[in-house]
């Protein structure tokens, strides 16, 4: 009765010690891979940032902005600034909302974003 259980118990060992031996070459090609791309990566492979800052302006540069013309009864709620922009939060009179995109640089408007209440509220 102990002789089948032999054979049975040095199948089993070996299926361990083949399947072991394959987690860790499978290990080890994954720490070889992962090694291999971080010491690949250059500052131009880096994950995308924001924005780069904009060139200082020189001390004493006259730096004059555009006007901007609110619409009649909005008024500015907010602003933010990251990534050399600008941006304005403007409540207009009939409830609406407008987000203003500005370039820190010059002073140019760049865009619009209308933000309207949603039907359910």
């Amino acid at each position: 009765m102990t002789q089948p259980l032999t054979g049975n118990i040095r199948l089993l060992k070996t299926i361990v010690i083949v399947l072991g031996a394959l987690i860790v070459v499978s290990l080890g090609v994954v720490i070889v891979t992962v090694y291999k791309r971080m010491s690949q990566m250059t500052a131009g492979d880096a994950a995308p940032t924001v924005a780069a800052e904009p060139a200082p302006v020189a001390p004493g540069t006259p730096f004059t902005a555009p006007l901007l013309d609110l619409p009649a009864g909005a008024r500015l709620v907010d602003s933010a600034v990251g990534g050399g922009r600008l941006v304005l939060t403007i409540a207009l009179a009939d409830g609406r909302s407008e987000l203003w995109l500005l370039d820190l640089a010059n002073g140019r408007r760049l865009g619009i974003v209308t933000l309207v209440p949603s039907a359910g509220d």
